[in-house]
Order: structure tokens, then sequence, then C-alpha cells
């Protein structure tokens, strides 16, 4: 069934948590291997089929819980295919993973076969309607997908690379499927990206790339220290989508209203400028407070084309202003010479285009029916300069500033702490992109969440209903991206404050009880705070006299203040040795290592779970405040005396005791004295310190920090080479 999409409307999928797998094991054979997969099948069949290729350590419960997700989500048959072999389904060794994941990287052919052998067993298939196939992949999956793509085969109608490893891809023919290429920030570099457009271009393929800021490679991996739920949910919203109409479930239809409802608004900007505005106010059913979004035009002026994506915005329930950058009397059939004027004027002063926008955004704000915490600017070409412009400004009114084709090659230095999310939506034809390289330079330096988008033979303004440069898919697609980040960003899916998400996830009753006790509960409900807390499951209270610690209710208040913050904190800003100061006063130091992050003793076992006023990371501890210094830490252990003891001869204690130090101990255990002739050492103490601090470093270096033939010079002076 086609159903015809007018995309006014937000799309509403969204990637579950980790469920159960509800799938069969499917044998099948490919170059004389046995392989098997695991088909999981929708209430509705004949429904057209997702193959999902696995990533690196063979297809497993991942995949078959992906597979479910999908069948159960989406409506597709959904089948988790074998490349390895069947005997071959959890690989555990790193090195039989590099091994096995390098075999098929250096031979396409075969790994083109594995793939091909999963499409023809579903097209086979009585569940499968035969022309409806798509391919899908996760790391090494997503790699497998890309080399797919480019070998020129057409059984599959779409394509998705989910954190795909980017590599030198060999170009064949003609790329026939349509391809969704999904990247973290911090994963593939954007010179990467920009060399895999390249060839993709080569091959003549409709491609969509999306970049997720500072997201990690295998964000979408829910075991994994590097999953990222906002990366996730994005991701899978932005494939669902895509699959919807690349195979043909959903048609588009670009949906331009009849005629603009909007009321006229005159206003004075502060240096005594005449504006005048267009707004555009939703249907409203109660007196609550609603988003707002303020639009900034084009260089041809604010005219119908902004009032008409105002009316459009009120129709899914925002308070939308069209907003005046030149001034009343220039807005409808500028000749080119003033459009050019006028542009070159806001763009040569910055601070002049800011406090345009900084009025608008004011007077919007004023309004009895907008929630003032819930703002988003968005700029058409011109526009789009100048909310990017804006966000660099370090002004902090708008939660999100949305580009669509804005020029971006020439933007100012940015603040050093950027307020607003960013979302870039441009043509992969559009030289006023700029180069993405130093785009995402530019947003990283100033600390900046973002996100970029680009399609393939878009050309500038191609939201442009009447230019020649007008794109339906990719106007369809930035607009649903849009809406969908707005559904995020202001909280639209009734997630509720903090305090509401905790109650309804049901595992956090004994904090609750203690925010309760410590009179806490409305300073987590505040709805117009911005917070992160580190929330201790029940189970991490098991073990814990809990009677005891609501006994001292201003203890208590101090110990659950010290597992909140005062500013939003999501996984992605975290950092290996960051020491982060909490509201209660105590510090909590961040510890990455082998994909798991700990916070002193606890580790976050959810991360990101996000409420209306701020965002919560789930622990399998109460953090422990102790002072946890290198010395009490060994004492603890006991396995450390004969060291402790020499660490005391030597004058060494108050060293590795010193709370404001940062240090890195290679620690002999007491069997590793064993042998040594520890009274001789203990005779020579200048000797022994020299030794003691040739086992210390003055930073912290974590295992996952070290690389095979690294030399490190110690803090005695002596150097040590690591061997992998």
């Amino acid at each position: 069934m086609k159903a015809l999409v007018l995309f006014t409307a937000i799309f509403s999928f969204v990637a579950s948590d980790p469920i159960e797998p509800n799938v069969a094991p499917f044998d099948y054979m490919n170059e004389g291997d046995k392989l098997q997969g695991f088909l999981s099948v929708p209430d509705v069949t004949p429904a057209p089929v997702v193959i999902i290729l696995p990533d690196w350590d063979g297809v497993n419960l991942y995949e078959k819980q992906r597979a479910t997700m999908i069948a159960k989500e989406l409506g597709y048959v959904a089948f988790a295919a074998d490349i390895y072999g069947a005997d071959l389904h959890e690989v555990v060794e790193f090195s039989e993973r590099i091994e096995l994941s390098t075999k098929y990287r250096s031979n396409n052919a075969l790994y083109i076969s594995r793939i091909k052998a999963a499409i023809d067993l579903m097209k086979s298939s009585d569940l499968v309607i035969s022309d409806k196939i798509a391919v899908i992949g996760y790391c090494f999956g997503g790699t497998g997908v890309i080399t797919y793509a480019l070998s020129g085969e057409s059984d599959a109608a779409a394509l998705v690379s989910l954190h795909g490893g980017l590599t030198d891809f060999v170009v064949g023919p003609e790329v026939k499927p349509k391809l969704l290429v999904l990247s973290g920030g911090a994963d593939d570099t954007a010179t990467d990206i920009m060399k895999l457009e390249d060839t993709l271009n080569v091959a003549n393929a409709t491609w969509e790339i999306t970049r997720y800021s500072g997201i990690k490679h295998g964000f979408t991996a829910f075991e994994s220290g590097a999953y990222n739920k906002w990366a996730d949910e994005r991701s899978w919203k932005s494939m669902s989508f895509f699959l919807q109409e690349a195979l043909g479930d959903v048609a588009f239809a670009g949906k331009i209203p009849a005629a603009e409802s909007v009321e006229t608004i005159d206003y004075t900007d502060v240096d005594g400028a005449l504006l005048r505005g267009y707004l555009s106010i939703p249907e409203m059913g109660s007196s609550a407070k609603v988003p707002a979004v303020i639009i900034f035009p084009d260089w041809d002026g604010v005219n119908q084309y902004e009032k008409l994506r105002a009316t459009s915005l009120s129709g899914v329930g925002y308070v939308a202003f069209a907003a005046d950058i030149y001034g009343k009397d220039l807005q409808e059939d500028l000749p080119f010479d003033t459009r050019r004027e006028q542009a070159t004027l806001y763009r040569s002063n910055q601070a002049l285009y800011v406090q345009r926008m900084q009025t608008a955004i004011d007077l919007v704000k004023a309004r009895d029916d907008v929630d003032i915490n819930k703002i988003a600017i968005i700029g058409y070409c011109f526009g789009g300069t100048g909310v990017v412009t804006y966000a660099f400004s370090g002004a902090e009114d708008a939660k999100i500033a949305v580009a669509f084709h804005g020029g971006l090659t020439s933007l100012p230095s940015p603040s050093p702490e950027i307020k607003s999310h960013i979302l870039i939506l441009s043509g992969g034809d559009d030289d006023a992109h700029g180069n993405q390289t130093e785009l995402e330079m530019h947003f990283n330096e100033g600390n900046a969440d973002w996100e970029i988008t680009r399609y393939a033979d878009v050309v500038h303004g191609f939201t442009s209903w009447t230019s020649g440069g007008y794109n339906l898919l990719a106007d369809a697609r930035s607009w649903e991206s849009m809406l969908t980040e707005f559904e995020r960003i202001f909280n639209m899916d009734g997630s509720g404050t903090v305090v509401d998400v905790a109650t309804e996830a049901g595992i956090f009753n004994t904090l609750l009880a203690a925010a309760a006790g410590a009179g806490l509960v409305d300073t987590l409900s505040n709805p117009d705070a911005t917070l992160t807390v580190l929330a201790p499951s029940d189970a991490a209270f098991e073990g814990i006299d809990v009677m005891t610690l609501v006994s001292d209710l201003e203890a208590l208040k101090t110990l659950l203040l010290n597992h909140v913050l005062d500013t939003e904190v999501y996984s992605k800003d975290l950092s290996n040795g960051q020491v982060v100061t909490m509201l209660g006063g105590g510090e909590v130091t961040v510890m990455i290592a082998d994909g798991k992050v700990m916070l002193n003793n606890a580790m976050v076992v959810s991360p990101d779970v996000m409420a209306s006023n701020g965002v919560i990371h789930v622990l399998d501890a109460l953090i422990d405040f102790s002072d946890d210094n290198i010395v009490n830490v060994a004492s603890a252990n006991g396995n450390f005396g004969t060291l402790l003891a020499a660490a005391n001869a030597a004058g060494l204690v108050d060293t590795l005791s010193n709370p404001d130090a940062t240090l890195t101990v290679f620690a002999p255990t007491d069997e590793a004295f064993e042998g040594v002739d520890v009274a001789a050492l203990l005779k020579d103490t200048g000797a022994l310190k020299a030794i003691l601090l040739n086992h210390v470093l003055g930073s912290v270096v974590m295992s996952t920090d070290l690389s095979d033939d690294q030399e490190v010079t110690m803090l005695g002076g002596g150097k040590i080479t690591v061997k992998i």
C-alpha cells in the first residue's frame, strides 16, 4: 500500500530500547559454506524485506534485536544475514575479528557474494515482496553496504550504512539503489566523508550523508561504551523515513499551503529601523504555552515564501513568525542589485544582523502563548547564514538553529561556547555549503552540538518551490529532519521532567524516595531548570543501609546534590581524566576505558536519557566521594603492602596522596616482590625513591591510551617501552 505524504506532519519512528529478540534461525549456503541467518516476521505479510549485515563480531544478539525492531516497529520482514559462517556467530577474540573482517574487506567479490546470497534467499520467500528489498549494515556491515552499492548490483532499492568503516572503495558501474550513510563526527573524519562523496558522485549515486557531532564509532550498539541515545534515535528515524520512501510505501507531495494564514506585525528595532513580520498561530485547544519558530528569510526579503513556511509550521503546532531583516519597505519583488546590496550589508555587519534576529526573537518571546524555553530559529539561504551567525555569537535564546541551503563559506569566529544546537541541511552540489572539514572545525571550536546532512545532486535553493533548483525529495527529507529534531529538543513526546521520567522508568524508587526525604523533588521537577542527573538505579542501592542514609537529611541532601549538575552534559561531552564539580561540592573523575564510562566508582549503564528539564545518566552504584587517593585505594586492595611500605620509606606517601595530583602508577603487587631483597631496597632510600618514581607518571593514562612500541618517560626520568 502506498501513501501520499503531505510532509507537514512529524513522522514518529522511534528507536526502542533493546528488546527481546523474536527471530527464527534460517540455514542457507554460499560458496560451499554453511551460513545461518535469523528471520523476524511482521504481523502482515507479504512485506518489504530489510537485510541486516552484521558488525565485525558476527551475527548475534545485537542483529537479532535490530531485526525484531524492524519487524515490530516498521512492519518489514527482517533478516539478519550471516557473513562469516554458521559456526562464527560469536567472535570474541579481537585478533579473530581483525582476521575475519579483513578477509572480506580485502575480497570484495566474496563479500558481495555473501550479500547476494541473503538477497536471493529473501527474494524467493513468500513472505517478501520481491522488488522491495533494502540492505542495512552496522560497522563492518556498513562497509559492506557501501561496497555492495559500488558494485553496480541492482537487486536492492535502498541501502543504509550506519557507522560503517570508510576505506578506499573500488568504484564500479553506476550505483542503482538509493544510499543513506549515517556517520559519527568523532568516528570518520570530515575529509573521509568528502572523499566518499566524490567516490559516490563518480558512480552517479543518489546518496544522503548525515554526520553527528562528537559521536564515536559504534554509536548504535546498545551495550557499547560508544552508545549514544541521541544519535541512535536520530539515525533510526532517518533510516525509517528513508526506507519508507525508497521502498515505495510513501510518496511525497510538497505541501504548499493554498494560501498563507498570517497576521502582519509591525515592530521597531533598537536602532529605529521599521520592520514588518508575519505571525501564524496554531489552532490550540488549551491555554498551554507552545514552542515558537522564527523564520529568517532568504536574500530576496521576507515575502510569500516565508509566510507559507510559517503557515506550514503553525499547522503542526508551532507559533511561527516570519521575521524581517531588511525593513518593511524591502520585502516584495526586490531588484537583483537591491538584494545583493542588502545581503552584503548584513553579511559584512554581523553585529547588526544578530541584532535584527534578536529583536524578532524578543518580540516572539513576549507573547503569552509562547514557551520562552522552546525557541527555534530557521533560515533559508541568506537566512541560513544568519541563524548560524546567531549561534556563533553565543546567544542563548534559541535552543536550535536550522540552516537550509545556507551560505556557510564566510562565517565569523565562533563563540567559545555555542549554546544553540545546530542543524545544517545542504545540497551536495551547493558551493555555498563550503568546505566540510573547515565547517566542522568551526563548530567544534565553539563546542557546538551539531548535525550536518547533505543530499546528492541537489543544488542551492532546493526548498524553494518555484526555483529551478527545487528538489522534492531533499525538501521532504530536510523538513522531516527539522521537525523530528524539534520534537526531541523541545521534548514534545511527553517524557516530562527528570522526576517524571524517573518515575515512569520504574527503576529509581529508592532514589526518588531519598530525593523526597531531602526536599529535592521541586528542584528536580523545576521545568525551567537545566540539569544533569547521575541516577543510581534501585539495584545500585542493594547492600546499602538506606535507613542510615535518610537519618541525616542534610548529609543525604549533599550526597544527592553530588549526583546533580546545573547544566546539561551528554555522554559525548565527557573525556578521560575530566574532573567535574557537582552541585553538592563533590568532585567526580571521569574514566573511560574499554568502552566503559566510570564516574569515580560508578559505571554509566545507560547514558543520555532525555527529560524536558535535562538529561539522566543511569548508574550501577552511588558515587563514592570518600578520599579515594592512590594510597587509600592500594591500601584497601590488600595486595600492595610491600609497595606501600617502600613508598613510606622513600617519603612518597604525600606525593601519592595529593588530592590535586593527576597520576598513573604502575603498581607491583606483593607477589611481584617475591625473590627481591626488600630489606636492601629500603636501606638506600634515595635509590628506592628513584625506582618508585620510575613506576609513576604525572598524568592519567588509561590502558586504551597505550600502543605497541610506545615509549613513556616516567617521573624518575627512566623510560619504558610498551609491548602489546
